[in-house]
């Protein structure tokens, strides 16, 4: 997980995925970090392999875990695939009809990225938005 090279720790993050016990916070934590890397591809990774480890938010909690936090705050990146990846992952791990959720979704149709926007669409979905 903090090897200099990015490509090592992006593979780190992938092979978690498929190797890591859902709710295993030693790997989560770590992926959280990965979450805010400096290369673009790692965040992505993480991102993406969250969902695969984590269950979804309970309601009430209005996105409030570490892990939702993390998750809005790549809502911001600069880089597209981080955004939509980010998209994905909260429509997966926000609680159903969460407000704070569905808004930020809401906000992420309007990305200049078409890969977020389509996101958002099915993150909306997840979320139990109805079109």
């Amino acid at each position: 997980f903090e090897d200099p090279a990015f490509t090592v720790r992006r593979e780190a993050a992938d092979c978690v995925g498929e190797l890591a016990e859902p709710g295993d916070w030693f790997v989560i934590d770590k992926l959280l970090e990965l979450s805010d890397d400096e290369n673009d591809y790692v965040r992505v990774a993480a991102l993406t392999v969250l969902p695969l480890l984590c269950e979804r938010e309970e309601r009430g909690l209005r996105c409030r875990s570490e892990v939702l936090q993390a998750i809005l705050e790549r809502l911001k990146d600069a880089d597209a695939d981080v955004r939509e990846a980010a998209v994905t992952s909260l429509g997966m791990l926000a609680c159903v009809g969460d407000k704070t959720a569905v808004d930020l979704t809401l906000l992420a149709l309007e990305d200049s990225s078409r890969a977020v926007s389509d996101a958002a669409i099915q993150g909306l979905i997840r979320l139990g938005d109805v079109f």
